[in-house]
């Protein structure tokens, strides 16, 4: 990080917010991992405050009041007495063949329609804050109320919106950070809080101790002797399996589903691998070809995760 003094870290060396205690934190990111080392560090830090160059609509768990403290709803889950219907997780609306037949636009009338109703009422809470974001995050990018969420690689936590709400961090987006030694400025605003719009020429410096940044994974494979892999996934059939090993082997669970999730997608994966490897089915005559298809498709689809590979379609 240039221009700072501070301590650095990486997400993928969080352990706990023991590491942050007392600390002046500064976190770099809007996915899962920055909203969960956001939240927790917000229980034990000094102070927190969650920087982003840009909006990005945010999916929660939970479709009801749940998703207002979500770490609390999923530990409530493990009880005995307590329970959560289907109807009341994200996937129970985002895969449903009723939702599957409904046009882009139509699906997104839907959450825009939720966004105005929930701005209107500016209830202050978990849900008011997630609307600002959405609409904030539509109106900054060409087609983003025709398409919304779907533009976007959606991070399915609001547990940094929880702690924002509950006044224990700041959120900020804004285009740059300057850092001097322990100081860092930010400028050319876009939101802080439950600011929204915000005047660009603001300008806001906050003291920090430690930078996390939470700007990606890191790949080990160092065990897959002799393997040479094109890791753009988008690259592999049915993004799992890489060419050149189509009959040795796939990744499941690698690609996360837009809509949806990371186990079921795996499940049928494996059904198919497990088709293909035994004999009773083989693989297309022109599947790199259709690899390709589909990474054109991807790429254009989900335009604002252009770096996110990882990002596919149910």
């Amino acid at each position: 990080v240039p221009g700072f003094t501070g301590e650095t870290m990486h997400s993928s060396d969080w352990r706990s917010n023991k590491q942050v205690a007392g600390k002046r934190v500064m976190i770099i990111g809007n996915g899962e991992s920055s909203a969960d080392i956001a939240a927790d560090s917000a229980e034990i830090a000094k102070s927190v405050v969650l920087w982003a160059r840009r909006p990005i609509p945010m999916g929660p768990r939970f479709l009801n009041q749940k998703s207002g403290d979500e770490l609390s709803s999923m530990e409530a889950m493990q009880h005995k007495g307590s329970r959560t219907e289907m109807w009341e997780m994200l996937e129970t609306s985002t895969t449903s063949p009723v939702s599957q037949l409904q046009s882009p636009k139509a699906y997104s009338d839907i959450r825009i329609d939720w966004v105005n109703k929930t701005l209107k009422e500016a209830n202050h809470d978990v849900a008011h804050l997630n609307a600002i974001i959405f609409k904030n995050a539509c109106s900054s990018v060409e087609d983003g109320f025709k398409r919304s969420d779907q533009i976007f690689a959606v991070p399915k936590s609001l547990r940094m919106l929880t702690a924002t709400s509950q006044g224990k961090m700041d959120l900020v987006i804004a285009k740059k950070a300057k850092y001097e030694g322990k100081k860092v400025t930010f400028s050319e605003y876009s939101q802080k809080n439950f600011e929204w719009p915000v005047e660009a020429s603001r300008v806001e410096t906050y003291d920090v101790d430690v930078v996390i940044m939470c700007t990606g994974f890191k790949n080990d494979f160092a065990w897959l002797k002799g393997v040479t892999i094109d890791w753009n996934c988008r690259n592999w059939f049915k993004n799992c399996i890489p060419p050149g090993y189509e009959d040795k082997l796939a990744f499941l669970g690698w690609t996360r589903p837009h809509q949806g999730g990371i186990p079921a997608c795996s499940e049928m994966l494996s059904r198919y691998l497990g088709q293909i490897w035994s004999g009773e089915k083989s693989l297309p005559s022109n599947w790199k070809e259709q690899a390709q298809v589909d990474k054109k498709v991807a790429e254009s689809w989900y335009k604002e995760a252009a770096d996110y590979h990882t990002v596919m379609d149910y």
